[in-house]
């Protein structure tokens, strides 16, 4: 006789062999497989580390955030132009205007309106040279963050130039230090594109610093490495954010899952790497036209930009950089330096001018970027995330189906198994049916004697000596009827 703890056992080794799947068996191998890969689309897999510049940021200024624009005032009190005799202007003022607050604020920089002309006499200098290269539209009205981050850099960066250009200006230094290129510019269809491709020639063709007009300079540019180091630093970059997926990335209006920042960056005159992004630039207007705009139509406007002359053909040639001298982009995300190339971490360059704090001294320049350029780059984006989780529902469908099989297989062999478990208690040790052993026992109890062996069945097998002549199946009917009449 099989006893419950059998039962039991048997119905454990059941379940554990249906839900664990030994390597042997294929299709349970398979469901394993398929469990395995269904985890990495499933939600509440597990919390990865916080790797975005937003979480870095945060925790660098010690989760203080700026709200509304109390952060201008701060930053007008932190470098001294906010009181009684010298505050700036609220609204977009000329450029003489803008002067004279720079040579009253920051005395100890050189404010050059006139760059082509400065450029013509400049020595070729030695390393990183102490120019601060910056565009607008127009220079002669200078909005107030603007100015802003004028004296900011004027502030910490004592005894540099600082060259003031604008679209004009661009178009000229083109032409005059980088004709065979010209062709190439006229095809950029942006005035954001043809700023992309001077602020590497310049830096080509005279090194230094290029910076935004909207950022904010919070460390002095001596202290961003250490510039005596073996071999001297040629070209200075930082990360601008971090991605687990090429997915993540496109997503959050980025193209590589790491990026490299364009806003702000610095090299010696005639590194290579800024040297040929002129020669990438080229070839990928070539093709586009090649193609027929078929990049644009795929990508949106502003992704294509950022592909064209933006952080993202920018991010590839340093990439490659990295690459061809021994170090990949991953291995330098917290800083480091390959070569002649140093790449700073995400708080270097990456945070936004809200998360400013005096106590914070891993960010060199905060950011007041708008996104004020960008047209569709937002909506692409979202249309790109609907796609991935449409793709992560279908594919996680697909890996549920073979479980669903295996599990409602090993469903009916359970009730099997446990149906016949439950029979086999009942029926040991007889040969007789359910319905014929009951009615062997109700013959027993009405005449004493067992039916006689050998009688076929539905014969009136008599009880008994044979004294009475009441067949079994009589007194079997007689008794059923008599039950239902009660």
């Amino acid at each position: 006789m099989v006893t419950t703890e059998a039962c039991r056992l048997l119905w454990l080794l059941l379940v554990l062999g249906c839900f664990s799947c030994s390597g042997s068996v294929k299709p349970c191998s398979t469901a394993a497989s398929n469990s395995r890969q269904l985890k990495s689309v499933w939600p509440f897999s597990g919390q990865r580390p916080a790797i975005r510049t937003g979480a870095k940021c945060n925790k660098a200024s010690m989760g203080h955030v700026w709200r509304g624009d109390s952060i201008y005032e701060e930053l007008q009190e932190f470098l001294r132009v906010n009181g009684p005799l010298l505050h700036l202007p609220r609204e977009v003022t000329d450029i003489t205007t803008a002067t004279t607050i720079m040579q009253l604020a920051a005395p100890d920089i050189q404010l050059l309106l006139d760059p082509l002309l400065y450029l013509k006499v400049l020595p070729e200098p030695s390393g990183i040279p102490k120019l601060v290269h910056m565009t607008m539209k127009d220079k002669r009205q200078v909005a107030p963050h603007q100015l802003l981050s004028m004296l900011s850099w004027g502030r910490f960066n004592k005894g540099y130039a600082l060259l003031l250009y604008d679209d004009a200006d661009i178009e000229q230094y083109m032409q005059q230090f980088y004709p065979a290129f010209m062709p190439t510019f006229h095809q950029l269809k942006t005035a954001v594109e043809k700023s992309d491709a001077w602020r590497y020639h310049v830096l080509c063709g005279h090194g230094g610093i290029y910076t935004d007009t909207d950022t904010i300079c919070a460390r002095p540019f001596s202290e961003w490495t250490n510039f005596n180091s073996t071999p001297e630093p040629g070209l200075l970059v930082g990360i601008e954010d971090r991605f687990y997926t090429q997915e993540e990335a496109e997503e959050a209006t980025y193209v590589h899952k790491t990026q490299i920042t364009q806003w702000t960056m610095a090299s010696k005159r005639a590194h290579p790497v800024v040297c040929r992004m002129g020669g990438a630039i080229k070839a990928f207007v070539e093709q586009e036209a090649a193609d027929g705009g078929r990049i644009e139509q795929q990508m949106g406007h502003d992704a294509s930009i950022l592909l064209r002359t933006g952080p993202g053909i920018w991010s590839r040639e340093v990439h490659s950089y990295l690459q061809q001298m021994g170090s990949q982009p991953e291995d330098v995300v917290e800083g480091g330096q390959v070569t002649d190339a140093v790449v700073l971490p995400q708080a270097a360059f990456g945070c936004n001018f809200r998360y400013w704090s005096v106590e914070n001294t891993e960010s060199y320049v905060y950011h007041m970027y708008n996104n004020s350029w960008k047209v569709d780059h937002t909506r692409v984006a979202d249309f790109k995330k609907q796609q991935r989780h449409s793709k992560q529902r279908q594919h996680a469908m697909r890996l549920m189906y073979p479980l669903l099989i295996i599990m409602s297989a090993c469903c009916g062999v359970l009730a099997a198994v446990y149906a016949g478990l439950r029979w086999l208690p009942a029926h040991s040790g007889t040969r007789f049916g359910a319905r014929k052993k009951r009615r062997a026992l109700q013959a027993i109890a009405v005449g004493g004697s067992s039916p006689r062996k050998g009688s076929p069945r539905g014969s009136p097998s008599r009880l008994g000596s044979g004294s009475s002549s009441i067949t079994l199946s009589s007194r079997l009917q007689q008794q059923h009827w008599k039950e239902r009449q009660l």
